[in-house]
């Protein structure tokens, strides 16, 4: 049935005709109402939209920064390797070097025990050779 149907059906009893306007009423109320539902609708849409753009834009920046972030990590990383191999070279040569500086100090100690027999045995060669001299020097006079 049509609304012309109802139209041309209504005229012949005015009672239907109230009703069927009221009816119609109803409807376009309930359209006007659907149709601001609608546009309702379609500005949220369009806000999330835009909000959804933001978003993403941000996801865009945040991983290219994130990226930034662990070519970072992964050079200074590479610095940390290279750093404690470094570290474990040197520990190695203060190790070397302390028993290095032992052996000098060894031999320290002997050039000084060298040197006291050395300065004994002079001491020991002049008094003995002083003990003749003074032989000679005694006879002279």
């Amino acid at each position: 049935m049509q609304l012309d149907d109802i139209n041309t059906k209504s005229s012949v009893n005015g009672h239907h005709q109230t009703d069927v306007t009221i009816k119609i009423e109803a409807i376009k109320e309930e359209k006007r109402l659907l149709e601001l539902s609608i546009t309702e609708v379609r500005a949220e849409n369009s806000k999330l939209g835009g909000e959804i753009h933001e978003v993403n834009n941000n996801h865009a920046e945040l991983t290219k920064e994130l990226q930034s972030v662990q070519g970072q990590l992964v050079a200074e990383r590479s610095r940390c390797f290279n750093l404690e191999a470094k570290i474990t070279e040197l520990q190695k040569l203060l190790e070397s070097m302390q028993s290095v500086e032992d052996q000098v100090q060894a031999l320290r100690q002997k050039k000084f025990a060298f040197d006291q027999e050395m300065e004994h045995a002079a001491t020991a060669q002049r008094q003995s050779s002083g003990g003749v001299w003074r032989l000679f020097g005694g006879s002279e006079k």
